[in-house]
């Protein structure tokens, strides 16, 4: 994949696991889950920014620190080789950042651990080689034109007979991969409906509060004005009684003699 590390054997010791060359279909997926979760590894290996990719910052160092507590050799194209018989494959970002290696499958993500169990490691090329290799291996030549018709008829039912399974084996893995896809599909809807059932609560919500708001300010607007009505109606009634008092104060004055 572009980015090439140092190999050199590393002797299994306690605690770690065997290669997973030949392991189970969920064995691998099982190990990069672990290596995501150790808080250690962090520094190594981590989760993209969408938490839909695994990104590797310095496959070197990763090489190094990680590989050999999961595998039996510390070899990152190794391991990328893996990656690739899994699926997996790397993003436009990883090739134009540096060393960094960003690597991305439909079904390995964060928060859904279900759909990890949908990965599984596609047909070696040897293996493919081999079948080809036994589907052509040369048999023993008639001796006679009987003979030689009835080679040609085993042939040509052993070929229709691999051509069968071949179709039914491809039926079967599209309706594998058609439910898998039917049940994300499923999922999404359903979160998008608890979105959507959110968003309306909040809606809601929000415009309760500025319908409350709105009556505030209201309430507000008619007490500012009682205050000024009332302010109004307490400096005519102390020009009334300034009116009053001088009035009083003119009439009890005492009379001066002629």
């Amino acid at each position: 994949e572009g980015v090439m590390a140092a190999s050199y054997s590393v002797p299994l010791g306690d605690g770690r696991e065997k290669d997973d060359s030949d392991g189970g279909s969920t064995s691998f997926v099982a190990k990069m889950s672990k290596m995501l979760e150790n808080a250690e590894h962090a520094p190594y290996i981590k989760w993209g920014v969408t938490n839909a990719s695994i990104v590797i910052p310095d496959p070197v160092a990763f090489a190094d620190k990680v590989i050999p507590h999961y595998f039996k050799h510390n070899n990152f194209t190794s391991f990328v080789r893996q990656l690739n018989l899994y699926g997996f494959h790397k993003t436009i970002a990883s090739a134009s950042d540096g060393d960094m290696c960003e690597f991305q499958h439909q079904y390995f993500t964060k928060h859904d651990k279900e759909l990890r169990k949908l990965i599984k490691r596609k047909c070696t090329e040897k293996s493919n080689a081999q079948q080809k290799q036994q589907q052509f291996q040369p048999q023993m030549q008639p001796q006679t034109q009987h003979d030689l018709q009835q080679h040609f008829q085993q042939q040509q039912q052993h070929r229709q007979q691999q051509h069968f399974q071949q179709h039914l084996q491809q039926h079967h893995q599209n309706q594998q991969g058609a439910g898998a896809d039917w049940g994300t599909l499923q999922e999404l809807q359903t979160s998008l409906a608890d979105v959507k059932m959110k968003l309306a609560y909040f809606q809601a919500k929000s415009e309760g509060a500025a319908r409350q708001n709105q009556s505030l300010t209201q309430e507000l607007t008619l007490m500012k004005r009682s205050l000024l009505s009332h302010e109004e109606k307490i400096a005519n009634l102390t020009g009334v009684v300034a009116n009053l008092t001088k009035s009083l104060l003119l009439s009890h004055r005492p009379v001066s003699p002629p």
